[in-house]
């Protein structure tokens, strides 16, 4: 026999040996799992993304939008005390911009990085497929609530008129509403917001809160009729914040929570646009707006001076929450310099 039928022979065996050890291993797994169903497969407990660096992960968070007043109607003035003392209690953004005149596209914007295709604040029955903040929350297995005030005599999204309100409530500052990813028992009156710590420890991971438009500086009652409404406008809105939403504010500041104030655009007048043609897209130094955050991972009495907008705040949040940037927030950037 040659030499290398011989070696051919040897090698044969060798590789009919691997075999059978690597078949014998295999028998010896499959019976030491017997019973367990597929590994593979197991369910994983749910783990929370990474958190961009330098953000904090807030137990919960709640988003309070007021109305129609800029920097200067609120910060510094003695029209709204409260405001300014919560400012002191956290941190002041001081170059805050809105993204449009008037105020829905700003809502939108926020909401879901997109004004999707609104221009104005005439409500639709129609409604968007997101995504949207509130939606990837959810998805995320967290949780979202908008509370709106007077929403409990509000009718439903099917049968709204041009108006978009009902009383004192408007749907143009609900944006959630709006989103087909959110679903309908995320949207309550303001009268389910709880009152005492029991119930802020309960609340979901974002909540956005909606004045109506008498307490979100928004307006005056029909009987009130000053030459100049800002003022007043501007303390009714102050008044209704500290009786509403301090006690959240004070809570939040001890058990790794956040509270943010802001506005959806400024006082200015401006030619209502009709549609989104004559659509009003505001850039920095216009639309100049407050923006106040109270919690416990806010360095007191702190400011920032770096230019943020609307699209900055929705990334801050989706970075807090590892949810995929949206829209506009693709080409933001976090807010910063003001965590402890």
């Amino acid at each position: 026999m040659s030499t290398n039928r011989r070696s051919t022979r040897r090698k044969r065996r060798i590789i009919s040996g691997i075999l059978v050890l690597i078949l014998i291993a295999g028998l010896l797994l499959v019976s030491s799992i017997a019973g367990r169903g597929p590994v593979l497969l197991e369910a994983q407990a749910y783990q929370p993304a990474p958190v961009a660096a330098g953000l904090p992960r807030p137990d919960h968070v709640v988003i309070v939008f007021e109305e129609n007043k800029g920097y200067s109607d609120v910060i510094g003035s003695s029209n709204a005390p409260y405001l300014n003392s919560l400012a002191k209690q956290g941190a002041l953004l001081t170059n805050y911009y809105g993204l449009h005149h008037p105020s829905q596209p700003n809502y939108l914007e926020f909401f879901s990085g997109s004004n999707q295709g609104v221009c104005n604040d005439t409500c639709s029955t129609a409604q968007f497929s997101g995504p949207s903040l509130g939606g990837n929350l959810i998805k995320k297995g967290l949780t979202f609530v908008g509370y709106a005030e007077d929403l409990a005599g509000a009718p439903n999204h099917a049968s709204w008129n041009s108006t978009c309100t009902n009383c004192y409530y408007a749907l143009r500052h609900a944006p959630w509403i709006y989103f087909k990813d959110v679903p309908a028992s995320a949207s309550l009156d303001f009268t389910s917001f709880p009152w005492a710590d029991e119930g802020f420890a309960k609340l979901p991971t974002v909540s956005i809160v909606i004045p109506n438009l008498i307490h979100d500086m928004h307006s005056l009652p029909p009987s009130a009729t000053p030459s100049n409404p800002i003022p007043l406008e501007a303390t009714n809105g102050d008044v209704w914040l500290q009786r509403n939403l301090d006690a959240y504010a004070q809570w939040a500041k001890q058990h790794n929570s956040l509270l943010i104030v802001i506005w959806d655009e400024d006082s200015s007048t401006y030619h209502y646009p009709a549609n989104c043609s004559q659509g009003i897209n505001t850039t920095p130094p216009n639309n100049h707006i407050p923006a106040i955050l109270v919690g416990s991972m806010v360095k007191t009495n702190s400011t920032s001076t770096q230019q943020y907008t609307h699209y900055d705040l929705l990334l801050s949040i989706e970075d807090m929450y590892g949810l995929p940037a949206i829209g506009g927030s693709q080409n933001a950037k976090d807010i910063g310099d003001i965590w402890k």
